[in-house]
């Protein structure tokens, strides 16, 4: 087989068309030329590691174990805050009430006690009575009236000091005018006998002062239901009483 010769142009084949992408212009080199990058500095140089003394380290432990201990008080204030909430908040929390509406029952007003006069007794009437009779007819004396069993018991005692005869005559009278106050009164009814005593102020022959009683009389229910007192003053009254006594110095015996 022949073939032609190389530089016989006729015989080669017609140029093909150029598919490779992206298309190349004509008479342009492949590939195209990039354009230049902007300058950068190259980085500055990192500087050498100090090293730490161990007083950096001490300082790094002490405010390590500093902020432990804050956050362990933190804790514990912050517990006890909560236990002190919860324990108010136990307290504070209403307790329910009933709701229901209540009923207009109205509320019996109280009852005022009513004060029952306790019954007095026949010698408490009669000494009440006595006491009575006895201060209607004396001035400036103190009296005591007791009554025991229907036997009343007056002591007077006199207000101002006196002679003796004068003080012989003032017990015959006071004796009058008690005896026929206490047996005309509402209850001589009931009285047995009387007793007074009349007393005053006392010195005796060492100068010791005292009270005690310088006359006495004494009239029962029995005798008395004779007297007319309309018709008797203090002598002839003095005579018939059941009892009578008188200091004796008074009399000068």
């Amino acid at each position: 087989m022949e073939f032609p010769p190389d530089n016989d142009e006729s015989q080669l084949p017609p140029p093909q068309p150029n598919t490779s992408y992206p298309p190349q212009q004509p008479d342009t080199p492949y590939p195209l030329p990039q354009p230049p990058y902007p300058y950068q500095p190259p980085p500055p140089p990192v500087p050498p590691k100090k090293k730490r003394g161990p007083l950096f380290w001490l300082l790094i432990i002490g405010a390590a174990a500093l902020l432990c201990l804050v956050f362990s008080d933190l804790m514990v204030v912050g517990s006890h805050n909560a236990s002190t909430n919860t324990a108010t908040t136990t307290q504070d929390t209403p307790q329910p009430t009933d709701t229901s509406q209540p009923t207009n029952t109205p509320t019996p007003k109280p009852k005022r006690p009513i004060a029952t006069a306790v019954p007095l007794t026949l010698d408490q009437q009669i000494q009440q009575v006595t006491l009575h009779a006895v201060q209607a007819v004396t001035d400036g004396t103190t009296a005591t009236v007791i009554v025991d069993g229907g036997n009343v018991t007056e002591t007077e005692k006199e207000s101002e000091q006196l002679s003796n005869s004068t003080t012989l005559d003032h017990i015959h009278l006071a004796c009058y005018t008690l005896m026929r106050a206490i047996w005309s009164d509402s209850l001589s009814g009931h009285i047995k006998s009387v007793d007074i005593h009349i007393q005053d102020n006392l010195i005796d022959k060492y100068g010791h002062p005292s009270v005690g009683d310088v006359g006495q009389c004494t009239l029962t229910s029995d005798t008395e239901q004779l007297f007319v007192w309309e018709n008797l003053d203090q002598d002839s009254a003095w005579k018939d009483y059941d009892n009578t006594w008188t200091l004796p110095s008074l009399s000068g015996t």
